[in-house]
Protein backbone atom coordinates (compact mmCIF):
# COMPACT_ATOMS: atom_id res chain seq x y z
CA UNK A 1 0.00 0.00 0.00
CA UNK A 2 1.41 3.39 -0.94
CA UNK A 3 1.14 6.42 1.34
CA UNK A 4 1.73 10.10 0.70
CA UNK A 5 5.21 9.78 2.23
CA UNK A 6 6.49 6.44 1.02
CA UNK A 7 5.94 2.75 0.51
CA UNK A 8 4.54 0.88 3.48
CA UNK A 9 3.71 -2.79 3.51
CA UNK A 10 1.74 -4.69 6.11
CA UNK A 11 0.30 -2.73 9.01
CA UNK A 12 -0.81 0.48 7.26
CA UNK A 13 -4.45 1.15 8.23
CA UNK A 14 -5.99 4.50 7.21
CA UNK A 15 -7.45 6.51 10.05
CA UNK A 16 -10.71 6.96 8.14
CA UNK A 17 -11.42 3.24 8.65
CA UNK A 18 -12.43 3.90 12.26
CA UNK A 19 -15.88 5.02 13.37
CA UNK A 20 -14.63 7.01 16.38
CA UNK A 21 -12.82 10.31 15.92
CA UNK A 22 -9.08 9.75 15.87
CA UNK A 23 -6.97 12.42 17.56
CA UNK A 24 -3.25 12.97 17.18
CA UNK A 25 -0.69 14.93 19.17
CA UNK A 26 2.90 15.92 18.47
CA UNK A 27 5.31 14.68 21.15
CA UNK A 28 8.77 16.36 21.38
CA UNK A 29 11.24 13.64 22.36
CA UNK A 30 14.50 15.53 22.75
CA UNK A 31 17.75 15.95 20.86
CA UNK A 32 20.90 14.10 19.91
CA UNK A 33 24.12 15.05 18.13
CA UNK A 34 25.25 13.34 14.93
CA UNK A 35 28.95 13.91 14.32
CA UNK A 36 29.15 11.86 11.14
CA UNK A 37 27.16 12.18 7.91
CA UNK A 38 25.27 8.89 8.41
CA UNK A 39 22.17 7.92 10.37
CA UNK A 40 20.87 4.36 10.51
CA UNK A 41 17.17 3.50 10.37
CA UNK A 42 16.11 0.14 11.72
CA UNK A 43 14.56 -2.17 14.26
CA UNK A 44 16.50 -1.84 17.54
CA UNK A 45 16.60 -5.63 17.79
CA UNK A 46 18.75 -5.61 14.63
CA UNK A 47 20.29 -2.16 14.94
CA UNK A 48 23.59 -3.19 13.34
CA UNK A 49 21.70 -4.40 10.26
CA UNK A 50 19.66 -1.25 9.63
CA UNK A 51 19.45 0.98 6.56
CA UNK A 52 22.36 3.43 6.24
CA UNK A 53 21.10 6.93 5.36
CA UNK A 54 23.85 9.13 3.95
CA UNK A 55 24.70 11.90 3.52
CA UNK A 56 22.86 13.55 6.37
CA UNK A 57 23.83 16.93 7.81
CA UNK A 58 25.94 16.51 10.96
CA UNK A 59 24.99 18.45 14.07
CA UNK A 60 22.09 18.62 16.47
CA UNK A 61 18.91 16.77 15.52
CA UNK A 62 15.48 17.09 17.14
CA UNK A 63 13.13 14.12 17.37
CA UNK A 64 9.32 14.07 17.42
CA UNK A 65 6.63 11.41 17.44
CA UNK A 66 2.99 11.68 16.38
CA UNK A 67 0.84 9.82 18.91
CA UNK A 68 -2.70 8.82 17.90
CA UNK A 69 -5.69 7.98 20.10
CA UNK A 70 -8.13 5.63 18.36
CA UNK A 71 -10.81 5.89 21.05
CA UNK A 72 -12.95 2.84 21.75
CA UNK A 73 -11.43 0.89 18.87
CA UNK A 74 -8.13 0.48 20.69
CA UNK A 75 -7.35 1.01 24.37
CA UNK A 76 -3.72 1.84 23.60
CA UNK A 77 -2.32 4.94 21.94
CA UNK A 78 -0.29 4.29 18.79
CA UNK A 79 2.66 6.08 17.18
CA UNK A 80 1.83 6.98 13.59
CA UNK A 81 5.09 8.76 12.71
CA UNK A 82 8.65 9.13 13.98
CA UNK A 83 10.42 12.25 12.70
CA UNK A 84 13.96 13.55 13.17
CA UNK A 85 15.05 16.93 11.81
CA UNK A 86 18.26 18.96 11.85
CA UNK A 87 18.11 21.96 14.17
CA UNK A 88 19.16 24.36 11.42
CA UNK A 89 16.70 23.13 8.81
CA UNK A 90 13.21 23.21 10.32
CA UNK A 91 11.74 26.22 12.18
CA UNK A 92 10.92 24.89 15.65
CA UNK A 93 8.66 27.78 16.76
CA UNK A 94 5.00 26.76 16.79
CA UNK A 95 5.84 23.44 15.19
CA UNK A 96 2.75 21.32 14.57
CA UNK A 97 1.76 18.10 12.85
CA UNK A 98 0.37 20.14 9.95
CA UNK A 99 3.65 22.01 9.50
CA UNK A 100 5.60 18.76 9.58
CA UNK A 101 3.23 17.23 7.02
CA UNK A 102 3.73 20.29 4.78
CA UNK A 103 7.52 19.95 4.62
CA UNK A 104 8.89 19.03 1.16
CA UNK A 105 9.16 15.31 1.82
CA UNK A 106 10.53 13.08 -0.91
CA UNK A 107 9.41 9.48 -1.26
CA UNK A 108 12.20 6.91 -1.29
CA UNK A 109 12.35 3.22 -2.09
CA UNK A 110 14.07 2.55 1.24
CA UNK A 111 12.15 0.39 3.71
CA UNK A 112 12.63 -0.17 7.43
CA UNK A 113 11.77 -3.73 8.42
CA UNK A 114 10.20 -4.09 11.88
CA UNK A 115 10.12 -7.39 13.77
CA UNK A 116 10.14 -6.25 17.42
CA UNK A 117 7.32 -3.70 17.15
CA UNK A 118 9.86 -0.85 17.42
CA UNK A 119 11.92 1.28 15.04
CA UNK A 120 14.28 4.22 15.21
CA UNK A 121 16.99 6.46 13.79
CA UNK A 122 20.51 6.12 15.24
CA UNK A 123 23.90 7.82 14.83
CA UNK A 124 26.07 5.47 12.81
CA UNK A 125 29.22 6.33 14.77
CA UNK A 126 27.63 5.26 18.08
CA UNK A 127 26.80 1.70 17.00
CA UNK A 128 29.54 -0.42 18.60
CA UNK A 129 31.67 -2.32 16.10
CA UNK A 130 33.41 -5.64 16.35
CA UNK A 131 32.00 -9.03 17.22
CA UNK A 132 31.25 -8.41 20.90
CA UNK A 133 27.69 -7.49 21.86
CA UNK A 134 28.07 -7.19 25.62
CA UNK A 135 26.43 -3.77 25.40
CA UNK A 136 23.29 -5.00 23.65
CA UNK A 137 21.25 -6.48 26.52
CA UNK A 138 21.32 -3.34 28.68
CA UNK A 139 20.78 -1.03 25.71
CA UNK A 140 17.89 -3.04 24.27
CA UNK A 141 16.28 -3.30 27.71
CA UNK A 142 16.43 0.50 27.97
CA UNK A 143 14.86 0.87 24.51
CA UNK A 144 12.00 -1.43 25.54
CA UNK A 145 11.38 0.62 28.67
CA UNK A 146 11.27 3.80 26.54
CA UNK A 147 8.68 2.41 24.12
CA UNK A 148 6.65 0.96 27.01
CA UNK A 149 6.44 4.44 28.59
CA UNK A 150 3.59 6.91 28.30
CA UNK A 151 5.07 8.59 25.20
CA UNK A 152 5.80 5.23 23.49
CA UNK A 153 8.99 6.86 22.19
CA UNK A 154 12.11 8.71 23.28
CA UNK A 155 15.86 9.31 23.00
CA UNK A 156 18.27 6.40 23.37
CA UNK A 157 21.81 6.56 24.68
CA UNK A 158 21.67 7.01 28.45
CA UNK A 159 23.25 3.55 28.59
CA UNK A 160 26.14 2.43 26.36
CA UNK A 161 24.94 1.75 22.84
CA UNK A 162 23.50 3.47 19.77
CA UNK A 163 22.24 7.03 20.25
CA UNK A 164 19.18 8.40 18.47
CA UNK A 165 15.39 8.31 18.60
CA UNK A 166 13.18 5.23 18.90
CA UNK A 167 9.44 4.55 19.04
CA UNK A 168 6.88 1.80 18.96
CA UNK A 169 5.82 1.06 15.39
CA UNK A 170 2.13 1.80 14.88
CA UNK A 171 0.19 -1.46 14.96
CA UNK A 172 3.36 -3.54 15.10
CA UNK A 173 5.59 -5.46 12.75
CA UNK A 174 5.81 -4.72 9.04
CA UNK A 175 7.90 -2.88 6.47
CA UNK A 176 7.67 0.90 6.60
CA UNK A 177 8.81 3.51 4.10
CA UNK A 178 11.46 6.13 4.86
CA UNK A 179 10.84 9.68 3.63
CA UNK A 180 13.51 12.36 3.39
CA UNK A 181 13.78 16.14 3.17
CA UNK A 182 16.93 17.39 1.46
CA UNK A 183 18.80 20.65 1.88
CA UNK A 184 18.42 22.62 -1.39
CA UNK A 185 22.01 23.83 -1.01
CA UNK A 186 24.01 20.78 0.07
CA UNK A 187 21.60 17.98 -0.95
CA UNK A 188 22.18 16.43 2.47
CA UNK A 189 19.23 14.95 4.33
CA UNK A 190 18.02 17.41 6.96
CA UNK A 191 14.83 15.61 8.01
CA UNK A 192 13.79 11.94 8.02
CA UNK A 193 10.45 10.33 8.64
CA UNK A 194 9.02 6.87 9.31
CA UNK A 195 5.23 6.62 8.84
CA UNK A 196 3.48 3.66 10.46
CA UNK A 197 -0.19 4.71 10.17
CA UNK A 198 -1.82 6.64 7.31
CA UNK A 199 -3.23 9.88 8.75
CA UNK A 200 -4.27 11.37 5.41
CA UNK A 201 -7.93 11.46 6.46
CA UNK A 202 -9.88 11.51 9.67
CA UNK A 203 -7.29 12.51 12.28
CA UNK A 204 -7.76 15.57 14.47
CA UNK A 205 -4.57 17.32 15.64
CA UNK A 206 -4.81 17.89 19.41
CA UNK A 207 -1.18 18.88 19.94
CA UNK A 208 -0.16 21.45 22.50
CA UNK A 209 1.88 23.70 20.20
CA UNK A 210 4.94 25.21 21.93
CA UNK A 211 5.29 28.98 21.80
CA UNK A 212 9.06 28.83 21.30
CA UNK A 213 11.67 26.32 20.10
CA UNK A 214 12.74 23.68 22.61
CA UNK A 215 16.15 24.20 24.13
CA UNK A 216 18.50 21.69 25.69
CA UNK A 217 21.63 21.68 27.78
CA UNK A 218 24.85 19.76 27.66
CA UNK A 219 28.13 20.86 29.18
CA UNK A 220 31.01 20.31 28.68
CA UNK A 221 31.34 19.67 24.95
CA UNK A 222 29.50 16.39 24.28
CA UNK A 223 31.19 13.35 22.82
CA UNK A 224 30.03 11.94 19.50
CA UNK A 225 26.41 10.88 19.67
CA UNK A 226 25.81 12.23 23.18
CA UNK A 227 22.03 12.27 23.87
CA UNK A 228 20.50 15.54 25.02
CA UNK A 229 17.09 15.76 26.55
CA UNK A 230 14.00 17.87 26.14
CA UNK A 231 13.51 21.14 28.08
CA UNK A 232 11.21 19.32 30.53
CA UNK A 233 14.56 18.74 32.27
CA UNK A 234 14.62 22.51 32.86
CA UNK A 235 17.85 23.21 30.98
CA UNK A 236 18.91 25.33 28.04
CA UNK A 237 21.79 25.48 25.60
CA UNK A 238 23.27 27.86 23.06
CA UNK A 239 23.54 25.97 19.76
CA UNK A 240 26.66 27.94 18.88
CA UNK A 241 28.48 26.06 21.65
CA UNK A 242 28.07 22.88 19.62
CA UNK A 243 29.24 24.19 16.28
CA UNK A 244 25.73 23.63 14.94
CA UNK A 245 24.13 26.24 12.65
CA UNK A 246 21.49 28.19 14.52
CA UNK A 247 17.92 27.67 13.36
CA UNK A 248 17.28 29.72 10.24
CA UNK A 249 21.00 30.20 9.55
Amino acid sequence: MATKFGMVVGQMIPAEAFDDEVSASLVPLGCFIAQSDCLVCGDPAYVDAGVNLSPVQPGMWHAYAVKCDFGLFDSNNRISDLIVCHAGAVPLCDLSIGKIDALPWETTELVCGVDSGMAGFYCRETIPGGVGREWFEDWYGRVCSITDGSDLSGITGDVHGPVGAVSSAGWGDGAYGIAVMLSPDTKEAVALRLSFIDRSNGVKDVSCVPESPPSVTYSPMPKAGTPMHHPKDGNSMDESDLGVPASGA
